[in-house]
């Protein structure tokens, strides 16, 4: 007698159960792949930033022996800096276990201090106790040449305006640049609101799309003379390698260091060839020894101020690499001039990458620019005070510069002058 199964479906139980363990054998390897490639990043993770961190430590460490570097030069020659010196070799390399940093040392004196422009108006403010006095382009007392007596702008007139605004202005027409940018910039540093000859104050800022104001106080970079109204940046990239944005309003121009272009702009009428001839021989092993010597040399009589043959600020540019990792690092050294005691009073992480803007841009910007500042005009928006733009976040107004048109612009985002030390900024 054939006996029955108790169980008729014994035979699909044991298939659903063998397809139960491969489901769970399936999670299983899912999961544990999921953990192996989370514990993969996670340690990539952790090498990235340890290698960051190195390549961090390796950029400091360019900066240190940019200091020491510095250090040994003014125990050796407190007197003069020139480029002949160790310092100013361009583009030192230095190798460490697995990378290495370039170095490279500029002297920050041998280009024109826009925030000089404030130092005119500081004496007179001490003078008259006027908290509104400007800057003019009266003669501040120094002088150059012979007894002839005729001020025709030659380096041998007897007198001769050489204060800061001045010799911006030269410098930006002899680099093709419109001098009412220099209005403009005495304009965007000084705290009042009545315009400098050509220049422009608040009202006119207010009439762009994206409305700001200037900044009242010194400029903490270079790169913040590309708010200035209507400044293109082609007259900018002209400009730029020219200029330098330091905390002392007194800083002198070094003359062993300075272009022939620089020092044109600080000897009205003097050749453009005579002075190329003269930095190529100075640069050739002949510095100079004095502002005298100097003097002498170019053919000037008499005494010109704001130049001199030594240097107390530098900027320190450095590449670092650990493996296949890269750091920078652009730090403003100033050194003491009487004990060659130094401190780093700023320091920027960053790779500057200037913003690519077309011509057709350009144009649109700039006509909508002159619409708004004519409209401005004719409704008298002298009146506006700061208080129109309160609820405008600062922060919104640096990113709508930052994202639109490089002529729209914002105010400076630097709270203070460059005068704390070791002020860093992280931009990248």
């Amino acid at each position: 007698m054939r006996l029955t199964s108790t169980y008729p479906f014994r035979g699909q139980q044991q298939g659903v159960a063998l397809i139960s363990i491969l489901l769970i054998v399936v999670i299983a390897t899912v999961l544990g792949a999921a953990m192996t490639t989370e514990q993969n990043f996670s340690i990539n993770r952790a090498r990235v930033s340890f290698d960051q961190s190195i390549v961090k430590q390796y950029a400091l460490g360019g900066e240190e022996l940019a200091r020491q570097i510095l250090r040994q030069d003014f125990i050796d020659s407190p007197e003069v800096d020139h480029l002949g010196e160790q310092w100013a070799v361009p583009g030192d390399v230095f190798e460490f276990e697995d990378g290495e940093i370039e170095l490279q040392i500029i002297d920050l004196q041998s280009r024109m201090n826009v925030n000089g422009l404030a130092s005119t108006e500081a004496n007179n403010n001490g003078q008259n106790g006027s908290a509104n006095s400007q800057l003019d382009d009266s003669t501040n007392g120094s002088t150059i040449g012979s007894s002839n007596g005729s001020p025709n702008g030659s380096p041998n007139s007897s007198t001769q305006d050489n204060d800061t605004k001045a010799r911006l202005i030269r410098l930006f027409t002899q680099q093709g640049a419109e001098d009412r940018h220099v209005h403009n910039l005495k304009d965007w540093i000084d705290a009042d609101d009545a315009n400098d000859g050509l220049g422009a104050e608040d009202y006119a800022y207010l009439g762009l799309d994206k409305p700001y104001r200037t900044a009242g106080q010194l400029i903490g970079d270079i790169s913040e003379l590309r708010l200035l109204l209507e400044m293109e940046p082609q007259q900018f990239q002209l400009i730029a390698p020219y200029l330098v944005a330091l905390p002392d309003v007194q800083i002198e121009v070094n003359v062993n260091t300075a272009s022939a272009g620089v020092l044109q702009a600080l000897l009205p009428g003097t050749d453009l060839g005579t002075l190329e001839s003269l930095v190529a021989d100075r640069d050739g092993g002949q510095p100079f020894e004095s502002t005298s010597a100097f003097l002498v040399q170019a053919g000037v009589q008499g005494v010109l101020n704001g130049i001199t043959v030594r240097s107390e600020f530098f900027q320190v540019s450095i590449k670092a690499r650990y493996q296949d990792r890269f750091g920078y690092l652009t730090s403003i050294i100033q050194r003491d001039g009487t004990d060659g005691s130094m401190r780093v009073i700023y320091r920027d992480q960053s790779k500057k990458i200037l913003p690519k803007v077309t011509e057709q841009k350009l144009e649109n910007t700039q006509a909508s620019t002159r619409t708004s500042t004519r409209t401005l005009t004719r409704t008298s928006t002298r009146k506006l005070t700061r208080r129109s733009l309160n609820s405008v976040a600062p922060l919104r107004r640096v990113i709508d510069v930052l994202a639109g048109p490089v002529t729209r612009r914002t105010t400076s985002v630097a709270t203070s002058p460059l005068v704390a030390a070791t002020t860093e900024r992280h931009n990248g």
